[in-house]
């Protein structure tokens, strides 16, 4: 009888042990950390914290201040971070210069402002030559720790910027010096796509593509109002339309999340305790990012598909499987099997972005004959205020489209 408790007893705990193991991490999730390189320093990462510091403070002082703020917050998430004062930061313009370019009227309010763009970007100078020192990085990398609670820089410092100089530019042409209006619009469109190739998280890349097709934008309503002649505009470079290491980095975030999870001692519910033994049991980090490693490595191949590829993708509905339910790792498979956003649509931007490249570099031409990327043999779409190409993605965002005339 003994003898039979005792295997009884040894089985469960060999049972035990082998409920409690989790996996190693697999190929594809070593691959993905390592795409997110740990980078000790990064002076315009750290400028680009503090581009809300008032005029008199210093961004780079502010930022790095700031940073080893969040890096407090990173080690303990209930630190309450010495925030810089809102009352302090540098103030932005308002108004309906500022729209969305892709709002209805937009950008007729900008050709048509009767604001004196001249005084506003006197009175925001502070401002545009912060951006202007933010443009001559050579590099840029995000310091901060990929999690939920991560800070990230004041994104509409930069977006507001782009909007005066697109003012200054329009008012240039308005004035008759649309040739000085070209040239600046040029170099803003180099500095913007020299900030985009640097950009390693999801949001900064957006951010600057969406500025650079409202720059696009600006440039081709005014070429159709002016006869200067321009030179063709170079399709996006790689390091430019690349997303491998953003996607990476939200892999990462995930993984230092889900790593988190495991050392909850409040797993279940807010208030409760369960020892750590149970957690172990019914929940293993590796297990759990391991199958999501597959979705983000699909995303990192696909970020670099041409358009044509990226329509076969798409029409073949070539997503990864939910994976299967794991009694090792029952709520891990469950936290695992939670629908993930698309992130096809962010890649479909950077190739819409290409193909409204192709349309502004046929605009003096005949627009008809413009060669659609994605599809051969799909002529442009032209509308009364803009021509679009067609593409296997709905363009909410419009950065497809080429606007061409703007409303009286």
């Amino acid at each position: 009888m003994k003898k039979i408790i005792l295997l009884i007893v040894s089985c469960l705990l060999v049972l035990f042990m082998m409920l409690s193991i989790d996996d190693e991490l697999s190929d594809q999730a070593k691959v993905l950390l390592k795409l997110t390189p740990k980078v000790s320093d990064s002076p315009a990462f750290i400028y680009s914290l503090g581009m809300f510091a008032a005029s008199d403070d210093h961004p780079a002082i502010v930022g790095k201040v700031l940073l080893e703020e969040y890096k407090k917050q990173e080690l303990d998430e209930s630190y309450q971070v010495n925030e810089y004062l809102k009352t302090q930061q540098l103030p932005l313009p308002t108004g309906e210069l500022f729209c969305r370019l892709q709002e209805n009227e937009c950008l007729s309010k900008l050709f048509h402002a009767n604001d004196d763009t001249a005084a506003l970007n006197q009175k925001h100078a502070v401002l545009l030559q912060r951006q202007t020192t933010f443009y001559d990085f050579s590099e840029y990398a995000t310091l901060t720790k990929p999690l939920v609670i991560e800070r990230t820089p004041p994104l509409q410092y930069f977006s507001t910027a782009v909007r005066l100089q697109l003012l200054h530019a329009i008012e240039l042409h308005r004035s008759g010096n649309s040739l000085q209006a070209m040239l600046d619009l040029n170099t803003l469109l180099s500095q913007l796509r020299h900030v985009l190739a640097l950009q390693d998280t999801l949001i900064g890349k957006m951010l600057f593509l969406h500025k650079l097709s409202d720059v696009v934008d600006v440039m081709a309503v005014i070429r159709q109002n002016s006869n200067i002649a321009v030179d063709e505009i170079a399709r996006l470079t790689v390091a430019e339309k690349s997303l491998s290491q953003a996607f990476a980095r939200e892999f990462t975030m995930h993984y230092n999340t889900v790593k988190g999870l495991a050392g909850q001692a409040e797993f279940f519910q807010k208030g409760v305790e369960v020892p750590k033994w149970i957690v172990g049991l019914l929940y293993k980090p590796n297990m759990t990012i391991n199958a999501e490693a597959p979705f983000f490595t699909r995303l990192v191949q696909i970020s670099g598909f041409s358009h044509i590829r990226f329509v076969t993708e798409i029409a073949q509905r070539n997503e990864v499987d939910s994976p299967p339910i794991s009694f090792r790792n029952y709520l891990g498979s469950v936290l695992a099997n939670i629908a993930m956003p698309s992130f096809d649509n962010y890649i479909a931007r950077f190739l819409d972005f290409d193909a409204k490249l192709v349309l502004l570099n046929q605009l003096d031409k005949n627009i008809e004959t413009a060669i659609n990327p994605y599809y051969k043999n799909a002529v442009p779409i032209n509308f009364d205020d803009k021509v679009c190409f067609e593409g296997p993605l709905e363009d909410k965002h419009f950065i497809r489209c080429l606007r061409t005339n703007i409303s009286p």
